[in-house]
Protein backbone atom coordinates (compact mmCIF):
# COMPACT_ATOMS: atom_id res chain seq x y z
CA UNK A 1 0.00 0.00 0.00
CA UNK A 2 2.88 2.40 0.76
CA UNK A 3 4.40 1.84 -2.68
CA UNK A 4 0.99 2.43 -4.29
CA UNK A 5 0.57 5.74 -2.41
CA UNK A 6 4.10 6.78 -3.37
CA UNK A 7 3.39 6.07 -7.05
CA UNK A 8 0.13 8.02 -6.80
CA UNK A 9 1.97 11.00 -5.35
CA UNK A 10 4.58 10.95 -8.14
CA UNK A 11 1.91 10.83 -10.81
CA UNK A 12 -0.11 13.70 -9.36
CA UNK A 13 2.83 15.94 -8.50
CA UNK A 14 2.66 17.75 -11.84
CA UNK A 15 -1.08 18.36 -11.74
CA UNK A 16 -0.72 21.65 -9.90
CA UNK A 17 1.69 22.97 -12.56
CA UNK A 18 -0.71 22.09 -15.37
CA UNK A 19 -3.64 23.59 -13.51
CA UNK A 20 -1.91 26.84 -12.53
CA UNK A 21 0.36 27.44 -15.51
CA UNK A 22 -1.61 26.02 -18.40
CA UNK A 23 -5.27 26.60 -17.59
CA UNK A 24 -5.39 29.28 -14.89
CA UNK A 25 -6.79 32.56 -16.21
CA UNK A 26 -7.85 31.10 -19.55
CA UNK A 27 -11.40 31.53 -20.87
CA UNK A 28 -12.11 28.00 -22.15
CA UNK A 29 -15.75 27.29 -22.95
CA UNK A 30 -15.53 23.91 -24.68
CA UNK A 31 -13.42 20.77 -24.54
CA UNK A 32 -11.81 21.33 -28.01
CA UNK A 33 -10.57 24.73 -26.77
CA UNK A 34 -9.03 23.12 -23.69
CA UNK A 35 -7.30 20.53 -25.83
CA UNK A 36 -5.89 23.14 -28.20
CA UNK A 37 -4.63 25.19 -25.26
CA UNK A 38 -2.94 22.11 -23.75
CA UNK A 39 -1.13 21.32 -27.04
CA UNK A 40 0.06 24.92 -27.34
CA UNK A 41 1.31 24.98 -23.76
CA UNK A 42 3.18 21.69 -24.11
CA UNK A 43 4.85 22.45 -27.44
CA UNK A 44 5.46 26.21 -27.27
CA UNK A 45 5.70 27.15 -23.59
CA UNK A 46 6.48 24.42 -21.07
CA UNK A 47 8.28 22.39 -23.74
CA UNK A 48 11.02 25.05 -23.90
CA UNK A 49 11.59 25.44 -20.14
CA UNK A 50 14.84 23.77 -19.24
CA UNK A 51 14.55 21.00 -16.65
CA UNK A 52 16.39 21.89 -13.44
CA UNK A 53 17.85 18.39 -12.89
CA UNK A 54 18.53 17.06 -16.40
CA UNK A 55 19.24 20.41 -18.01
CA UNK A 56 17.26 19.35 -21.09
CA UNK A 57 14.25 20.93 -22.73
CA UNK A 58 11.14 18.73 -22.18
CA UNK A 59 10.14 18.96 -25.84
CA UNK A 60 13.64 18.07 -26.99
CA UNK A 61 13.74 15.05 -24.63
CA UNK A 62 10.28 13.89 -25.75
CA UNK A 63 11.04 14.09 -29.48
CA UNK A 64 14.45 12.40 -29.15
CA UNK A 65 13.69 9.54 -26.74
CA UNK A 66 10.06 9.13 -25.78
CA UNK A 67 8.17 9.74 -29.04
CA UNK A 68 9.98 6.95 -31.00
CA UNK A 69 9.04 4.44 -28.29
CA UNK A 70 5.33 5.30 -28.31
CA UNK A 71 2.94 2.77 -29.80
CA UNK A 72 -0.05 3.61 -31.93
CA UNK A 73 -3.00 5.23 -30.18
CA UNK A 74 -5.74 2.71 -29.34
CA UNK A 75 -8.67 2.59 -31.74
CA UNK A 76 -11.11 0.96 -29.30
CA UNK A 77 -12.42 2.22 -25.97
CA UNK A 78 -10.65 1.08 -22.82
CA UNK A 79 -11.95 -2.30 -21.70
CA UNK A 80 -13.26 -1.58 -18.21
CA UNK A 81 -13.13 -4.83 -16.22
CA UNK A 82 -16.01 -6.13 -14.14
CA UNK A 83 -15.05 -7.17 -10.58
CA UNK A 84 -17.34 -9.50 -8.64
CA UNK A 85 -17.11 -11.94 -5.72
CA UNK A 86 -19.07 -15.05 -6.81
CA UNK A 87 -19.55 -18.15 -4.70
CA UNK A 88 -18.60 -21.52 -6.17
CA UNK A 89 -21.71 -23.69 -6.06
CA UNK A 90 -21.94 -27.40 -5.37
CA UNK A 91 -21.85 -28.14 -9.10
CA UNK A 92 -18.34 -26.52 -9.27
CA UNK A 93 -19.59 -23.46 -11.19
CA UNK A 94 -19.55 -19.78 -10.28
CA UNK A 95 -21.67 -17.13 -11.97
CA UNK A 96 -20.12 -13.99 -13.46
CA UNK A 97 -22.19 -11.61 -15.60
CA UNK A 98 -24.97 -14.21 -16.04
CA UNK A 99 -22.61 -16.90 -17.35
CA UNK A 100 -21.24 -19.96 -15.52
CA UNK A 101 -17.60 -20.98 -15.15
CA UNK A 102 -16.18 -24.13 -13.57
CA UNK A 103 -13.67 -24.10 -10.71
CA UNK A 104 -11.64 -26.93 -9.12
CA UNK A 105 -13.16 -28.96 -6.28
CA UNK A 106 -11.00 -27.24 -3.66
CA UNK A 107 -12.98 -24.00 -4.12
CA UNK A 108 -16.53 -25.41 -3.87
CA UNK A 109 -18.44 -23.37 -1.29
CA UNK A 110 -15.90 -20.53 -1.25
CA UNK A 111 -16.18 -16.97 -2.44
CA UNK A 112 -13.58 -15.92 -5.00
CA UNK A 113 -12.70 -12.62 -6.60
CA UNK A 114 -13.48 -12.57 -10.33
CA UNK A 115 -12.23 -10.13 -12.95
CA UNK A 116 -14.07 -10.19 -16.28
CA UNK A 117 -12.92 -8.21 -19.30
CA UNK A 118 -13.98 -8.38 -22.92
CA UNK A 119 -12.12 -11.63 -23.59
CA UNK A 120 -11.35 -13.49 -20.35
CA UNK A 121 -12.61 -14.15 -16.84
CA UNK A 122 -9.97 -14.60 -14.13
CA UNK A 123 -10.66 -16.02 -10.68
CA UNK A 124 -8.48 -15.12 -7.69
CA UNK A 125 -8.14 -16.72 -4.27
CA UNK A 126 -5.92 -15.15 -1.61
CA UNK A 127 -4.49 -12.82 -4.25
CA UNK A 128 -3.46 -15.65 -6.61
CA UNK A 129 -4.99 -16.53 -9.99
CA UNK A 130 -6.61 -19.97 -9.66
CA UNK A 131 -8.55 -20.20 -12.94
CA UNK A 132 -8.84 -18.43 -16.28
CA UNK A 133 -11.75 -18.93 -18.70
CA UNK A 134 -12.70 -17.44 -22.05
CA UNK A 135 -15.51 -14.94 -21.48
CA UNK A 136 -18.96 -16.39 -22.25
CA UNK A 137 -22.11 -14.58 -23.35
CA UNK A 138 -24.95 -14.31 -20.82
CA UNK A 139 -26.51 -17.73 -20.43
CA UNK A 140 -23.31 -19.46 -21.56
CA UNK A 141 -21.29 -22.03 -19.64
CA UNK A 142 -17.55 -22.81 -19.63
CA UNK A 143 -16.70 -26.18 -18.11
CA UNK A 144 -13.19 -27.59 -17.79
CA UNK A 145 -13.17 -31.39 -17.22
CA UNK A 146 -9.97 -31.03 -15.20
CA UNK A 147 -11.90 -29.16 -12.49
CA UNK A 148 -13.88 -32.27 -11.52
CA UNK A 149 -13.00 -35.53 -9.83
CA UNK A 150 -12.78 -38.39 -12.32
CA UNK A 151 -16.08 -39.93 -11.21
CA UNK A 152 -17.94 -36.65 -11.77
CA UNK A 153 -16.47 -35.64 -15.13
CA UNK A 154 -19.17 -37.29 -17.25
CA UNK A 155 -21.93 -35.61 -15.22
CA UNK A 156 -20.21 -32.22 -15.42
CA UNK A 157 -19.88 -32.46 -19.21
CA UNK A 158 -23.38 -33.93 -19.62
CA UNK A 159 -21.79 -36.86 -21.41
CA UNK A 160 -24.91 -38.88 -22.14
CA UNK A 161 -23.00 -41.38 -24.30
CA UNK A 162 -20.60 -42.20 -21.47
CA UNK A 163 -23.46 -42.85 -19.05
CA UNK A 164 -25.21 -45.08 -21.58
CA UNK A 165 -22.01 -47.04 -22.17
CA UNK A 166 -21.42 -47.45 -18.43
CA UNK A 167 -24.91 -48.86 -17.95
CA UNK A 168 -24.58 -51.22 -20.92
CA UNK A 169 -21.22 -52.41 -19.64
CA UNK A 170 -22.95 -53.85 -16.57
CA UNK A 171 -25.67 -55.64 -18.53
CA UNK A 172 -27.95 -55.49 -21.54
CA UNK A 173 -31.14 -54.92 -19.52
CA UNK A 174 -29.45 -52.25 -17.38
CA UNK A 175 -28.33 -50.52 -20.58
CA UNK A 176 -31.85 -50.68 -22.04
CA UNK A 177 -33.29 -49.27 -18.81
CA UNK A 178 -30.82 -46.37 -18.96
CA UNK A 179 -31.61 -45.78 -22.64
CA UNK A 180 -35.33 -45.60 -21.83
CA UNK A 181 -34.64 -43.04 -19.09
CA UNK A 182 -32.62 -40.87 -21.49
CA UNK A 183 -35.10 -41.10 -24.40
CA UNK A 184 -36.46 -37.55 -23.96
CA UNK A 185 -35.85 -34.28 -25.88
CA UNK A 186 -33.53 -33.02 -23.09
CA UNK A 187 -31.71 -36.17 -21.94
CA UNK A 188 -29.35 -34.29 -19.62
CA UNK A 189 -32.34 -33.64 -17.34
CA UNK A 190 -32.42 -37.40 -16.69
CA UNK A 191 -28.72 -37.84 -15.88
CA UNK A 192 -29.32 -38.05 -12.14
CA UNK A 193 -31.64 -40.96 -12.64
CA UNK A 194 -29.01 -42.86 -14.61
CA UNK A 195 -26.45 -42.12 -11.89
CA UNK A 196 -28.91 -43.48 -9.35
CA UNK A 197 -29.35 -46.58 -11.52
CA UNK A 198 -25.58 -47.11 -11.59
CA UNK A 199 -25.58 -46.67 -7.82
CA UNK A 200 -27.89 -49.67 -7.56
CA UNK A 201 -25.21 -51.76 -9.28
CA UNK A 202 -22.77 -50.98 -6.47
CA UNK A 203 -25.42 -51.57 -3.82
CA UNK A 204 -27.11 -54.75 -4.96
CA UNK A 205 -24.80 -56.27 -7.57
CA UNK A 206 -24.98 -56.68 -11.34
CA UNK A 207 -26.86 -59.98 -11.39
CA UNK A 208 -29.70 -58.75 -9.17
CA UNK A 209 -30.10 -55.44 -10.99
CA UNK A 210 -29.93 -57.03 -14.45
CA UNK A 211 -32.76 -59.38 -13.53
CA UNK A 212 -34.96 -56.66 -12.03
CA UNK A 213 -34.32 -54.22 -14.91
CA UNK A 214 -35.41 -56.88 -17.42
CA UNK A 215 -38.58 -57.45 -15.41
CA UNK A 216 -39.27 -53.72 -15.03
CA UNK A 217 -38.85 -53.12 -18.78
CA UNK A 218 -41.54 -55.72 -19.48
CA UNK A 219 -44.03 -53.56 -17.58
CA UNK A 220 -42.58 -50.19 -18.66
CA UNK A 221 -41.76 -49.36 -15.05
CA UNK A 222 -39.13 -46.66 -15.55
CA UNK A 223 -38.86 -45.34 -11.99
CA UNK A 224 -35.46 -45.91 -10.32
CA UNK A 225 -36.81 -45.33 -6.83
CA UNK A 226 -39.56 -47.90 -7.26
CA UNK A 227 -37.06 -50.29 -8.81
CA UNK A 228 -34.87 -50.06 -5.71
CA UNK A 229 -37.87 -50.61 -3.46
CA UNK A 230 -38.77 -53.75 -5.40
CA UNK A 231 -35.20 -55.03 -5.00
CA UNK A 232 -35.17 -54.27 -1.25
CA UNK A 233 -38.48 -55.97 -0.61
CA UNK A 234 -37.75 -58.88 -2.93
CA UNK A 235 -40.90 -58.18 -4.93
CA UNK A 236 -41.75 -58.36 -8.61
CA UNK A 237 -43.62 -55.46 -10.21
CA UNK A 238 -47.35 -56.18 -10.50
CA UNK A 239 -48.53 -57.29 -13.90
CA UNK A 240 -50.54 -54.66 -15.76
CA UNK A 241 -54.27 -55.33 -16.35
CA UNK A 242 -55.04 -56.97 -19.66
CA UNK A 243 -57.73 -54.46 -20.49
CA UNK A 244 -55.74 -51.22 -20.26
CA UNK A 245 -52.20 -50.26 -21.28
CA UNK A 246 -49.68 -49.41 -18.55
CA UNK A 247 -49.57 -45.83 -17.33
CA UNK A 248 -46.60 -44.05 -18.94
CA UNK A 249 -43.94 -42.78 -16.52
CA UNK A 250 -43.80 -39.12 -15.57
CA UNK A 251 -41.56 -37.01 -17.80
CA UNK A 252 -39.59 -35.71 -14.85
CA UNK A 253 -39.57 -36.06 -11.09
CA UNK A 254 -39.44 -32.74 -9.29
CA UNK A 255 -40.10 -33.29 -5.59
CA UNK A 256 -39.36 -37.01 -5.86
CA UNK A 257 -35.96 -36.98 -7.51
CA UNK A 258 -33.11 -38.86 -5.90
CA UNK A 259 -30.51 -37.35 -3.60
CA UNK A 260 -26.98 -36.72 -4.81
CA UNK A 261 -23.98 -35.81 -2.65
CA UNK A 262 -24.14 -32.19 -1.54
CA UNK A 263 -27.81 -31.70 -2.50
CA UNK A 264 -29.73 -32.87 0.57
CA UNK A 265 -32.40 -30.18 0.04
CA UNK A 266 -33.13 -31.10 -3.60
CA UNK A 267 -32.24 -27.62 -4.85
CA UNK A 268 -35.16 -25.88 -6.54
CA UNK A 269 -34.70 -22.13 -6.25
CA UNK A 270 -36.22 -21.50 -9.68
CA UNK A 271 -38.31 -24.67 -9.87
CA UNK A 272 -40.41 -23.68 -8.10
CA UNK A 273 -39.48 -21.51 -5.11
CA UNK A 274 -39.42 -18.51 -7.46
CA UNK A 275 -43.20 -18.72 -7.96
CA UNK A 276 -43.81 -19.40 -4.27
CA UNK A 277 -41.98 -16.16 -3.43
CA UNK A 278 -43.97 -14.25 -6.06
CA UNK A 279 -47.23 -15.72 -4.74
CA UNK A 280 -46.51 -14.70 -1.15
CA UNK A 281 -45.54 -11.19 -2.29
CA UNK A 282 -48.77 -10.86 -4.29
CA UNK A 283 -50.84 -12.13 -1.36
CA UNK A 284 -49.27 -9.53 0.92
CA UNK A 285 -50.05 -6.80 -1.63
CA UNK A 286 -53.69 -7.90 -1.98
CA UNK A 287 -54.10 -7.88 1.81
CA UNK A 288 -52.74 -4.33 1.96
CA UNK A 289 -55.10 -3.16 -0.76
CA UNK A 290 -58.14 -5.35 -1.25
CA UNK A 291 -59.79 -5.64 -4.69
CA UNK A 292 -63.50 -6.09 -5.40
CA UNK A 293 -63.35 -9.85 -5.91
CA UNK A 294 -61.81 -12.37 -3.52
CA UNK A 295 -58.68 -14.34 -4.44
CA UNK A 296 -57.68 -17.91 -3.71
CA UNK A 297 -53.98 -18.78 -3.42
CA UNK A 298 -53.38 -22.49 -4.02
CA UNK A 299 -50.14 -24.49 -3.72
CA UNK A 300 -50.72 -27.67 -5.72
CA UNK A 301 -48.67 -30.72 -4.79
CA UNK A 302 -47.25 -33.57 -6.90
CA UNK A 303 -47.38 -31.64 -10.15
CA UNK A 304 -44.69 -33.72 -11.83
CA UNK A 305 -46.21 -36.99 -10.69
CA UNK A 306 -49.06 -36.27 -13.10
CA UNK A 307 -50.66 -32.98 -11.89
CA UNK A 308 -52.12 -34.89 -8.94
CA UNK A 309 -52.74 -31.85 -6.75
CA UNK A 310 -54.35 -29.65 -9.39
CA UNK A 311 -56.38 -32.53 -10.80
CA UNK A 312 -57.78 -33.23 -7.35
CA UNK A 313 -58.51 -29.61 -6.47
CA UNK A 314 -60.14 -28.87 -9.83
CA UNK A 315 -62.42 -31.86 -9.19
CA UNK A 316 -62.99 -30.99 -5.49
CA UNK A 317 -62.45 -27.21 -5.23
CA UNK A 318 -62.76 -25.40 -1.92
CA UNK A 319 -65.17 -23.00 -3.65
CA UNK A 320 -67.62 -23.94 -6.43
CA UNK A 321 -65.79 -24.22 -9.75
CA UNK A 322 -68.38 -21.92 -11.36
CA UNK A 323 -67.19 -19.11 -9.06
CA UNK A 324 -63.56 -19.32 -10.23
CA UNK A 325 -63.15 -16.49 -12.72
CA UNK A 326 -59.64 -17.40 -13.95
CA UNK A 327 -56.49 -19.32 -13.02
CA UNK A 328 -53.05 -17.64 -13.09
CA UNK A 329 -50.39 -20.32 -12.85
CA UNK A 330 -46.61 -19.89 -12.57
CA UNK A 331 -43.71 -22.27 -13.05
CA UNK A 332 -40.02 -21.22 -12.97
CA UNK A 333 -39.94 -17.41 -13.31
CA UNK A 334 -36.44 -16.35 -12.24
CA UNK A 335 -33.84 -17.28 -14.87
CA UNK A 336 -32.68 -16.90 -18.50
CA UNK A 337 -32.58 -13.66 -20.53
CA UNK A 338 -33.61 -10.68 -18.36
CA UNK A 339 -36.11 -9.31 -20.88
CA UNK A 340 -37.94 -12.39 -22.17
CA UNK A 341 -40.73 -14.49 -20.67
CA UNK A 342 -43.36 -16.97 -21.79
CA UNK A 343 -47.13 -16.73 -21.39
CA UNK A 344 -48.62 -20.15 -22.05
CA UNK A 345 -52.24 -20.27 -23.14
CA UNK A 346 -51.77 -17.06 -25.14
CA UNK A 347 -52.21 -18.53 -28.62
CA UNK A 348 -54.36 -21.24 -30.21
CA UNK A 349 -54.90 -24.08 -29.65
CA UNK A 350 -53.95 -23.43 -26.00
CA UNK A 351 -55.76 -20.10 -25.62
CA UNK A 352 -59.17 -20.57 -24.01
CA UNK A 353 -59.88 -16.89 -23.22
CA UNK A 354 -58.73 -14.03 -25.46
CA UNK A 355 -60.01 -11.54 -22.90
CA UNK A 356 -57.81 -13.04 -20.15
CA UNK A 357 -54.77 -12.97 -22.44
CA UNK A 358 -55.46 -9.34 -23.31
CA UNK A 359 -55.55 -8.41 -19.60
CA UNK A 360 -52.24 -10.22 -19.05
CA UNK A 361 -50.59 -8.42 -21.98
CA UNK A 362 -51.85 -5.06 -20.69
CA UNK A 363 -50.34 -5.87 -17.29
CA UNK A 364 -47.04 -6.79 -18.95
CA UNK A 365 -46.96 -3.48 -20.80
CA UNK A 366 -47.50 -1.64 -17.51
CA UNK A 367 -44.94 -3.61 -15.45
CA UNK A 368 -42.36 -6.11 -16.71
CA UNK A 369 -42.45 -5.10 -20.39
CA UNK A 370 -41.10 -8.50 -21.35
CA UNK A 371 -40.71 -9.71 -24.90
CA UNK A 372 -43.21 -12.58 -24.83
CA UNK A 373 -41.71 -15.78 -26.24
CA UNK A 374 -44.37 -17.68 -28.20
CA UNK A 375 -42.20 -20.69 -29.12
CA UNK A 376 -42.86 -22.66 -25.92
CA UNK A 377 -46.63 -22.26 -26.30
CA UNK A 378 -46.74 -23.88 -29.73
CA UNK A 379 -48.33 -27.34 -30.04
CA UNK A 380 -45.25 -28.47 -32.01
CA UNK A 381 -42.77 -27.72 -29.20
CA UNK A 382 -40.95 -30.90 -28.15
CA UNK A 383 -41.33 -30.21 -24.41
CA UNK A 384 -45.13 -30.00 -24.48
CA UNK A 385 -44.73 -27.26 -21.85
CA UNK A 386 -48.41 -26.28 -21.79
CA UNK A 387 -49.46 -29.77 -20.67
CA UNK A 388 -46.98 -30.02 -17.79
CA UNK A 389 -48.27 -27.57 -15.20
CA UNK A 390 -51.22 -26.99 -12.90
CA UNK A 391 -53.38 -24.71 -15.05
CA UNK A 392 -54.20 -27.62 -17.38
CA UNK A 393 -56.95 -29.38 -15.35
CA UNK A 394 -58.79 -26.07 -14.92
CA UNK A 395 -58.52 -25.22 -18.62
CA UNK A 396 -59.96 -28.63 -19.50
CA UNK A 397 -62.94 -27.87 -17.22
CA UNK A 398 -63.67 -24.55 -18.93
CA UNK A 399 -61.93 -22.11 -16.57
CA UNK A 400 -59.91 -19.33 -18.30
CA UNK A 401 -56.28 -20.18 -17.56
CA UNK A 402 -52.76 -19.00 -18.41
CA UNK A 403 -49.27 -19.82 -17.17
CA UNK A 404 -46.25 -17.56 -16.61
CA UNK A 405 -42.72 -18.94 -17.06
CA UNK A 406 -39.16 -18.06 -18.00
CA UNK A 407 -38.58 -21.61 -19.30
CA UNK A 408 -36.02 -24.35 -18.76
CA UNK A 409 -32.28 -23.84 -18.24
CA UNK A 410 -29.16 -25.89 -17.68
CA UNK A 411 -29.69 -26.17 -13.91
CA UNK A 412 -33.19 -27.64 -14.25
CA UNK A 413 -33.56 -30.54 -11.80
CA UNK A 414 -29.90 -30.34 -10.76
CA UNK A 415 -27.93 -29.21 -7.71
CA UNK A 416 -27.20 -25.98 -9.58
CA UNK A 417 -30.75 -24.63 -9.14
CA UNK A 418 -29.64 -22.45 -6.22
CA UNK A 419 -30.68 -19.00 -4.95
CA UNK A 420 -27.42 -17.39 -6.07
CA UNK A 421 -28.37 -17.97 -9.71
CA UNK A 422 -31.80 -16.38 -9.54
CA UNK A 423 -32.15 -13.10 -11.44
CA UNK A 424 -33.92 -11.27 -8.61
CA UNK A 425 -34.60 -8.15 -10.67
CA UNK A 426 -36.34 -10.29 -13.29
CA UNK A 427 -38.19 -12.28 -10.62
CA UNK A 428 -39.49 -9.02 -9.15
CA UNK A 429 -40.78 -7.90 -12.55
CA UNK A 430 -42.43 -11.28 -13.13
CA UNK A 431 -44.11 -11.11 -9.70
CA UNK A 432 -45.44 -7.63 -10.45
CA UNK A 433 -46.73 -8.80 -13.83
CA UNK A 434 -48.64 -11.68 -12.24
CA UNK A 435 -49.94 -9.46 -9.44
CA UNK A 436 -51.20 -6.74 -11.80
CA UNK A 437 -52.97 -9.31 -13.98
CA UNK A 438 -54.71 -10.55 -10.83
CA UNK A 439 -55.58 -6.99 -9.85
CA UNK A 440 -57.15 -6.34 -13.25
CA UNK A 441 -59.16 -9.56 -13.01
CA UNK A 442 -60.29 -8.94 -9.45
CA UNK A 443 -61.60 -5.46 -10.31
CA UNK A 444 -63.01 -6.10 -13.79
CA UNK A 445 -66.76 -5.43 -14.16
CA UNK A 446 -67.26 -8.88 -15.72
CA UNK A 447 -65.39 -12.18 -15.82
CA UNK A 448 -63.27 -12.99 -18.91
CA UNK A 449 -65.24 -14.92 -21.47
CA UNK A 450 -64.26 -18.33 -22.81
CA UNK A 451 -63.34 -18.55 -26.49
CA UNK A 452 -65.83 -20.44 -28.59
CA UNK A 453 -64.66 -23.79 -29.90
CA UNK A 454 -61.68 -24.14 -27.52
CA UNK A 455 -60.17 -27.59 -27.99
CA UNK A 456 -56.66 -28.74 -27.05
CA UNK A 457 -54.64 -30.85 -29.49
CA UNK A 458 -54.43 -33.67 -26.94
Amino acid sequence: MQSALFAKARVERGVATVRDDCFAGEQLQELPQARARAVQWCTEEYGFRRHTRTGRLPREHFEAEEQPALGAAPTTPYDIPLWTEPKVARDHHAQVARALYSLPTAFVGKRLVARADRHTVRFYHAGQVVKVHVRQAPGGRATDPADFPVHQTAYALRDITFLQQEATRHGAAIGQFAAALLAVPLPWTRMRRVYALLGLVRRYGVECLERECAQALRYELLDVRRLERIIRLGLDPPAPPNTTPPVPPARHANGVRLLVPGDSVLAGADDNASVSAAEFAAARAFVARRPKRSLLFVHHGSEERGLLGSRYHSAHPVVPLAQIVAVLNGDMIGRNHPDTATLLGAQPPHRNSSELVELALQANAATGRFVVDTLWDRPTHSEGWYFRSDHLPYARLGVPAIMYSTNLHGDYHTAGDIPERIDYAKLTRMARWMYLTGWYLANAPKRPALDAGFKLER
